[in-house]
């Protein structure tokens, strides 16, 4: 885990190098989406690291995982409640 914290630090940096340059205001915004996902992902790697979390089945590991795969699950399918004019119903 170690290695990975230290990847997604590096990684970090460079992104930052990049919003440090010239950009176009579109590119400014997508990158800083990007500075915020990368500083969590390192905060979350360091964080495992810190608790010696080295398997996949481990409670810390597992609480990180944000989607899951259905197996019966229609590719492209909208929820029950969305409508055809693209609104929740909720």
């Amino acid at each position: 885990m170690e290695a990975v914290a230290a990847k997604c630090t590096a990684q970090l940096r460079d992104v930052v190098a990049l919003v440090r340059g010239e950009l176009a205001p579109l590119q400014r915004a997508t990158l800083g989406v990007v500075v915020v996902m990368d500083v969590h992902a390192r905060d979350v790697a360091a964080e495992l690291a810190a608790q010696r979390v080295a398997d996949v089945a481990a409670f810390a590991w597992q609480s990180q995982l944000r989607t899951y795969w259905e197996a019966r699950a229609q590719p492209c399918s909208a929820p029950a409640s969305w409508h055809a004019d693209g609104h929740d119903q909720h």
